[in-house]
């Protein structure tokens, strides 16, 4: 499973999933994998990850303060959001240096937990119908949120990456 040696290609049937067949995670071939890899390499250094814990362990305290406040109020705590914005707001810091401060959020409420279930779907039924991509891609934005509100988060975020400014 974890054997570095040989070439491997992915599968082309599930490069579109998320519809950038042309990511480092969709690439289809090994060569290009493997340059695009290791461009992102330096990112995911042991270095750069230890350099970072006083961010991960700062977002974790708050995650264990919000999780007080829910018992000492006796409130039920949604589970999946509490990770949800704990995961969103370190990955956000990580790659963007700019939290996007779910943790902040009342009630866990304001998470992008919907938008990426949404994404998923979407992504499986892509993987049976890859035309479903280009379509959304030319859909108004204005229309998507009209169709699916749940996408507001990253609603114009694939069209940026494809047009950066």
């Amino acid at each position: 499973m974890y054997e570095r040696s040989g070439r491997r290609d992915k599968y082309r049937y599930f490069s579109a999933r998320f519809g950038f067949a042309s990511d480092a995670f969709s690439t289809v071939e090994h060569e290009d994998h493997r340059m695009r890899r290791k461009a992102l390499s330096p990112m995911f250094s042991a270095k750069r990850i230890t350099e970072f814990q006083p961010v991960i362990r700062a977002k974790t305290d708050k995650l264990c303060e919000k999780l007080r406040e829910y018992q000492q109020d006796g409130r039920v705590l949604p589970m999946g959001r509490a990770w949800m914005a704990l995961t969103t707001d370190i990955i956000t810091e990580y790659a963007f240096a700019n939290s996007y401060n779910h943790l902040d959020s009342p009630n866990f409420k304001d998470t992008m937990h919907e938008a990426l279930v949404a994404i998923y779907s979407t992504g499986q039924f892509a993987l049976h119908f890859p035309i479903v991509f280009p379509i959304l891609d030319m859909l108004p934005d204005w229309f998507v949120l009209r169709v699916q509100p749940v996408l507001q988060p990253v609603v114009g975020m694939r069209k940026v990456c494809d047009h950066p400014l």
